[in-house]
């Protein structure tokens, strides 16, 4: 069995390099555009997704004839107070800047902690992977977020690898395969892409 990770397209905070995690912003002009470029994959029948628009927009071009199971907890990270706001508008924060030396590993303020977000991201891929090995499905695809992706890659990835060593752009992403080891995934054998047509 394989799982397909696949980032949304572009949003006007993502060309500007805001934090764009609870923020529900849908893809900008030129997301839409990159997007309409890739031919959609008419025979996939389900594919998982963030809640968020830019997850819903993204997965609805590329797998038309698909039910979108919304999965809540594929969200983003909300960033709190640095949402919608760049590293350049934040240089002089004390707050922001306080966090970024702590490698981004502490809870944003009034947001949400790193930790937590990870734990519940590989709690519900874990969940769906298992429910589709028990089905005998063969390929899963999961259309989130770049937090989504790197939480998931770095928790069951084979070898180990660190959470930003699986950075990914819009409309990139990882397909890997999966094995079951104590009732948990492990991944191997990732392909990392930005054109999903070369994976699938």
């Amino acid at each position: 069995m394989d799982i397909i990770f696949i980032r949304h397209g572009q949003t006007a905070g993502n060309a500007l390099r805001r934090y764009i995690g609870s923020t529900d912003e849908p893809l900008s002009k030129i997301g839409q555009v990159a997007l309409k470029s890739i031919p959609p994959f008419e025979r996939i029948k389900k594919v998982y997704v963030s809640p968020l628009v830019r997850a819903r927009q993204t997965a609805l071009h590329l797998f038309p004839n698909a039910a979108q199971i919304v999965v809540p907890e594929l969200r983003e990270t909300d960033f709190g107070d640095f949402e919608n706001r760049s590293a350049d508008d934040m240089a002089d924060d004390p707050d922001y800047r306080a966090w970024v030396d702590a490698l981004c590993e502490t809870p944003c303020p009034n947001g949400d902690d790193p930790a937590l977000v990870k734990a519940r991201v590989c709690a519900s891929v874990r969940a769906i992977v298992l429910t589709a090995y028990e089905m005998g499905e063969e390929l899963i695809i999961i259309v989130a977020h770049g937090g989504t992706i790197m939480s998931a890659m770095e928790r069951f990835s084979v070898p180990a690898r660190g959470f930003y060593d699986y950075s990914v752009r819009n409309l990139g992403g990882y397909r890997v395969h999966i094995s079951i080891e104590n009732s948990a995934p492990v991944f191997t054998d990732a392909i990392s892409f930005t054109d999903i047509s070369t994976v699938l």
